[in-house]
């Protein structure tokens, strides 16, 4: 599908379209790919689940609690969605709790509150209370993604805004930011994980 304004001449818009050809091919495979990588999460066995840079294949097994084993996630019989989800969330809350106070001392800042959301949209927010919230989809991002999120949002405590002053403290501790930026620009599906 085009959209063009509507004074613009369907030739205008072919000849548009054939010139971009290169292009638009190669975004398409970009999707298909992202299509691939990132399914809806499905309790079922041997499909793979990515989290924190480690990719599993599920494997229910007679196992009390879900625990990685090598390559294999083993996760009890029984085992639910919402039970799935709990451990998820715990281990992105193990990483958030190694990561943040880390951060938080090299910027000189201090958050009131943290928290695991639901969120589908934002990666991360921070209110102004300077309570700080992140997205319990995170867990299926790379760490240093995460430690991406976890520096944008605490620069939100000196800064609300996203002026250069911010981009200029966000870069002061992560200089490579735009590269995790741009990871979850280009994987935008890790959203709909869950």
């Amino acid at each position: 599908m085009v959209r063009a304004p509507y004074y613009v001449s369907k030739i205008d818009i072919m000849g548009f379209v054939a010139q971009k050809q290169a292009w638009l091919a190669k975004q398409k495979a970009l999707v298909e790919q992202e299509l691939r990588n990132f399914q809806p999460l499905v309790l079922e066995e041997n499909k793979n689940i990515t989290i924190l840079d480690k990719t599993y294949y599920i494997a229910k097994r007679g196992v009390d609690t879900i625990v990685p084993f090598g390559d294999a996630l083993l996760v009890p019989f029984a085992c639910t969605k919402k039970e799935l989800l709990a451990w998820l969330k715990e281990q992105l809350w193990s990483v958030i709790e190694e990561r943040l106070p880390y951060y938080a001392q090299v910027m000189g800042v201090k958050p009131i509150a943290v928290r695991i959301s639901a969120a589908k949209s934002k990666w991360g927010s921070c209110n102004y209370k300077n309570a700080l919230q992140f997205s319990g989809n995170l867990v299926f991002c790379p760490k240093q993604v995460i430690d991406y999120v976890i520096v944008h949002e605490l620069a939100h405590i000196n800064n609300k805004s996203h002026d250069k002053f911010f981009w200029q403290q966000v870069e002061s501790v992560l200089p490579n930011y735009r590269e995790q930026e741009n990871w979850l620009k280009t994987h935008r599906k890790v959203m709909e994980i869950i």
